[in-house]
């Protein structure tokens, strides 16, 4: 067998790939390891030779490009490589080709998978085992998600269950039913029908709201803040104080920000007659908002109004993904009087975006980008290393999007520190849902080349009866303020 790799792996092969060469060597499977080129290869072609493999498999030094005609003298390839199965299949006529596909898309080569069964409305889960060969039979196995009943939901947890996938193929191939789905073990169909029921239901809802608040012009769903004693951490979310507002309208995306021993809350306020966010300021009193004004208006919608201080200055990165860039503000008398300060990205669409300096100087900039569709803003997040607000240089981090998964992707609030960790603030837009809860994560490794974090705290279930969902908190002059939909 032939296992076909991207030359250009990072620092080590990822490690599902690992497993699967190890799956191998322990099966008696005998085989060698190839590399293909990649258009831009990401590293020295030279470390190929360096990396560290289990099992006895030889690595080859000649390299199959993807754009000639050379072939293997081998009946089966293993694609693990970012090229397509037809592709592989094309350069290698007399070989059988497996490849791992979720939804019909090489899983090796995506950049994305989020809740897209919910998200986009597609018919089934489906991960499956191709097997394809110059007579094109093709052996397609399914597999028993046992994790959640919702869809595959990152990129991780698809890698992870192509081992397992490939664990039913060997049993199967070592019996001598190979080119038969019928010895795969299959989706269990109780956990894919709570999955639909689910999405379903969720989708009657958002439906019979959408069909009322048209007829009547009433909004059943209705966005509020809410308020409480930090740390929130430790907190006890139920005694958290909701606050009143207006009726035609709903606040969201608060942030606290002390200055001079004054708690502000910044916050989108969603007039519903115009349907077009804007960017207002209120002053926290006993648990209260009192003298609210806007801010920020313009011809496009605003939201996530990220309030930051450096250096003496207050800037202000609001969401204006309408605006397809990203806009830095700074306080010229504030918090009333703002100045556009400089703007990046553009012509690209951005959202909810988070600025953090590490404790070495060094400054990132965590955001969301959608270049096909909104629903990316969801599940994705990209990394970039800047020079300063006011955004001169830009270096996209070598890992990015460092988290590809709709219940922990896109940002909830700005990064805070608490007894020497660092924390990430996350939207669970879980069953195709905004707004489903809060995740709490840990950033355990940020610097030039790695990222890592691991989830510390999920908020995805009802604070208070009329509470629908979540997606936003931030914390400051001893307080931590969420945003929270509830029932009118």
């Amino acid at each position: 067998m032939i296992i076909l790799l991207n030359y250009w792996e990072k620092t080590e092969l990822p490690n599902w790939k690992l497993q699967i060469i190890s799956l191998l060597s322990n099966s008696g499977v005998k085989y060698v390891i190839k590399y293909i080129t990649a258009p831009k290869p990401r590293i020295p072609l030279s470390y190929k030779l360096e990396h560290k493999l289990i099992g006895s498999g030889e690595i080859v030094p000649n390299i199959i490009h993807a754009t000639n005609n050379e072939s293997v003298e081998d009946d089966r390839i293993l694609n693990l490589s970012s090229m397509s199965g037809l592709q592989v299949l094309n350069n290698n006529k007399d070989c059988t080709i497996l490849e791992f596909q979720y939804n019909g898309n090489n899983v090796a080569s995506l950049l994305s998978i989020g809740e897209l069964e919910i998200v986009k409305s597609l018919p089934s889960i489906k991960l499956s085992l191709v097997e394809i060969s110059q007579a094109d039979s093709i052996s397609e196995v399914e597999i028993h998600i046992l994790r959640t009943f919702s869809a595959l939901r990152n990129l991780l947890n698809a890698q992870n269950e192509c081992v397992n996938l490939l664990k039913y193929y060997l049993y199967s191939y070592n019996n001598g039913n190979n080119r038969s789905g019928s010895n795969f073990i299959k989706l269990n169909w109780s956990i894919k029908l709570l999955y639909h029921l689910e999405f379903y239901k969720q989708l009657s809802v958002k439906a019979i709201n959408i069909v009322k608040s048209r007829l009547i012009k009433s909004h059943n769903e209705h966005w509020t803040v809410g308020l409480g004693k930090s740390p929130f951490l430790h907190s006890d979310l139920r005694d958290i104080t909701l606050i009143e507002i207006p009726q035609n309208e709903f606040w969201a995306d608060p942030f606290l920000f002390t200055n001079n021993g004054v708690t502000y809350l910044f916050f989108e306020r969603y007039p519903f007659d115009t349907c077009k966010g804007i960017i207002s300021v209120g002053e926290v009193k006993d648990q209260r908002i009192v003298n609210v004004r806007d801010i920020l208006i313009r011809p496009y919608h605003l939201s996530y109004p990220n309030v930051i201080e450096e250096n003496g200055e207050i800037y202000m990165i609001p969401e204006c993904s309408a605006n397809r860039c990203i806009e830095i503000w700074r306080a010229t008398k504030f918090p009333d009087e703002w100045e556009l300060y400089s703007t990046a990205f553009q012509g690209r669409n951005m959202a909810d975006s988070v600025y953090y300096c590490d404790k070495n100087g060094n400054k990132w900039l965590f955001t969301s980008e959608a270049s096909k569709s909104p629903d990316e803003h969801c599940y994705k997040l990209s990394l970039f290393k800047i020079d300063s607000l006011a955004m001169h240089e830009i270096k996209e981090h070598p890992c990015s999007p460092i988290v590809i998964d709709c219940s922990c992707a896109r940002n909830g609030g700005r990064i805070f520190e608490q007894d020497g960790h660092i924390y990430r603030v996350a939207q669970n837009n879980s069953f195709g849902e905004y707004g489903h809860g809060i995740a709490i994560m840990e950033i355990i490794k940020l610097n030039d080349d790695e990222y890592q974090e691991s989830l510390v705290k999920r908020i995805d279930h009802p604070i208070c009866e009329t509470m629908l969902g979540t997606h936003h908190m931030t914390e400051s002059g001893g307080m931590y303020v969420m945003d929270i939909c509830t029932k009118r």
